[in-house]
């Protein structure tokens, strides 16, 4: 009897060492979850200009204004919180018409209309930007043209904005018939 308590007792232990044994090396697969929520995304641009009004003049001359944004200020600016990638903010116009008139002959064609801005920056986080620098008297606003933008870069959170003033010159012909003049300007932003 002597005998089989220690072989009971032995195997009670066996029994017991291996149920430790077991749950010291036993491990559980878990799931770690995290979703990062993007903000949203707006852009600070401006839709209108008045070139104000100048005299009849026999000579050709340029008109030139500075754009003030939606927000009052004089640089425009695109704040991509939302990861987009690939996306532009452009400016074109149509011909500028004699709204008195209504003749053909007294229009100021787009061709004839251009737009400066300086080089954009990214101003807050990290991503690749396209940088344009457009210049009055080159770049003409009868075909869009782009101001600034995001480059291939999904997922990454930046503002990019011109550094100063966008500026828009009419150029006026000699003897450009008077009266008041309208024109259609097209600025493209991104929509998320």
């Amino acid at each position: 009897m002597r005998k089989s308590l220690k072989i009971s007792a032995l195997v009670m232990w066996l029994f017991a060492a291996a149920l430790l044994l077991n749950n010291a090396t036993k491990a559980a697969d878990g799931t770690l979850a995290l979703e990062i929520t993007a903000w949203t995304w707006y852009c600070v641009y401006a839709t209108d200009l008045d070139l104000g009004s100048t005299w009849f003049d026999y000579t050709a001359r340029n008109r030139e204004w500075d754009f003030t944004t939606t927000d009052g200020d004089d640089h425009w600016l695109c704040v991509d919180e939302q990861g987009q990638s690939d996306w532009t903010v452009t400016l074109q116009s149509t011909d500028v018409l004699n709204m008195t008139t209504s003749n053909a002959a007294h229009t100021i064609p787009a061709t004839d209309v251009s737009v400066a801005n300086g080089q954009a920056t990214i101003t807050a986080w990290v991503c690749t930007a396209w940088t344009y620098t457009n210049a009055l008297g080159t770049d003409y606003l009868d075909s869009a043209q782009t101001l600034f933008g995001k480059a291939s870069a999904a997922w990454e959170i930046c503002t990019i904005e011109t550094p100063g003033v966008v500026s828009l010159r009419a150029e006026l012909a000699a003897s450009q018939a008077i009266w008041v003049y309208s024109g259609t300007l097209t600025v493209t932003i991104p929509s998320f």
